[in-house]
């Protein structure tokens, strides 16, 4: 029996460790070979250490087929041996870390049932090839409806929206001070200094007690993909609908001066959050009774997911992005899931974020903790 802290911390690292080399003297293991070289090098593009774990699990090399799935028990070779686990009790196959051509079966002790549950929810979705949004949403609404949870994370949003409250006023004298275009400079600072309230990117840990401060170093450090002159142009010379794609909860408090300097500027802004909650996501009721209210129409993605995963929000929000002239996305989960959206309706659109998750950012070309105002045009 091991426990899981300790069969994390045992992982093979696929940035230092070599997985053990399979002989490729026949076409089928020449073959095999190859894939296991994929398989390691997808191993890099795992987010956390469950991820990871998951994926030895259900794809490693030296595990393939070594163990079937009957209803509710699991057949496993070992050796000579051969064992039957129920499907709740069992996690699967790891190597040994002293031994990397052997594996072993591990029971998992202390494993809660969301955890298992999670694990299976991993391991189903790899299996699919699903997109991480995809295994994402699915795992969190299977835990939501499991644990029978509306809102679980209501006690760190509402802590979030408090910090951002007591921030927000020097934070907006500071900008309301400035004149265009460094007044959208800031406030756009002040947005992205909202977006690292976030609690579903792993190692990342926001500290609400210093946003004032993290809105300073991003005025300092500046944008390490700077659009923003681009959108200062296309607000000043244009008018029509604003789409604004809001992201966490507290977070959309730090969006109230730039939605502001849109509206002074002549633009219809119509600012979106998620229909349902999902991890920290702002819903309608966490932006009720703010000044988002008083500057702008709030409705909602009608999708319970991250982002805005086009197979999942309302036709009503498509409508939307159709009717829109330009649209301003916040965060790792829109820009994962809008450019599908964008594309085909041909809407220019600006991404602004800090890069949270290295994957995400490297996608986006900077490097994690980095700031980003990414202009997109309608067409490419």
């Amino acid at each position: 029996m091991i426990d899981f802290d300790e069969l994390v911390k045992n992982l093979p690292d696929p940035t230092k460790d070599e997985l053990p080399p399979r002989v490729g003297f026949t076409p089928e293991g020449a073959a095999q070979a190859a894939r296991d070289k994929e398989f390691k090098k997808s191993l890099l593009n795992t987010k956390t250490d469950t991820e990871r774990l998951a994926k030895y699990l259900l794809e490693g090399p030296l595990f393939r087929g070594s163990f079937r799935k009957e209803g509710d028990w699991v057949t496993l070779a070992s050796g000579m041996s051969v064992y039957q686990k129920k499907v709740s009790d069992l996690i699967g196959s790891v190597p040994y870390p002293s031994r990397p051509n052997a594996a072993c079966y591990v029971e998992v002790k202390g494993v809660s049932p969301g955890q298992s549950f999670a694990f299976s929810r991993l391991a189903e979705g790899f299996s699919k090839s699903l997109d991480p949004i995809e295994i994402s949403v699915s795992l969190y609404r299977g835990l939501y409806n499991k644990m029978g949870v509306k809102d679980p994370y209501s006690s760190l949003k509402k802590q979030s929206v408090e910090a951002a409250k007591k921030a927000l006023p020097q934070i907006d004298r500071h900008v309301s001070g400035l004149e265009e275009p460094e007044k959208l400079r800031a406030a756009l600072a002040a947005s992205i200094a909202g977006n690292v309230i976030d609690f579903n990117t792993a190692g990342h840990d926001p500290n609400l007690n210093d946003l004032r401060g993290i809105f300073e170093e991003i005025l300092e450090s500046g944008f390490a993909i700077d659009d923003s002159s681009k959108l200062w142009e296309s607000l000043k010379t244009r008018r029509g609908k604003l789409l604004f794609l809001g992201d966490n909860a507290g977070e959309t408090l730090f969006d109230i001066p730039l939605v502001r300097l849109a509206v002074d500027l002549g633009w219809d802004v119509t600012y979106v959050v998620k229909m349902r909650p999902m991890v920290n996501d702002a819903v309608e009721e966490d932006v009720r009774g703010t000044e988002l209210e008083k500057l702008a129409t709030i409705d909602n993605t009608g999708a319970w997911a991250h982002g805005v995963p086009k197979k999942w929000v309302s036709d009503e929000f498509l409508r939307l992005v159709a009717d829109s002239n330009l649209v301003i996305s916040k965060g790792q989960a829109n820009i994962e899931t809008f450019p599908e959206i964008q594309r085909e309706f041909s809407v220019e659109t600006y991404y602004v974020l800090r890069g949270k998750c290295p994957h995400i950012s490297a996608a986006v070309g900077v490097s994690k903790g980095q700031n980003v105002v990414l202009r997109r045009p309608g067409t490419e």
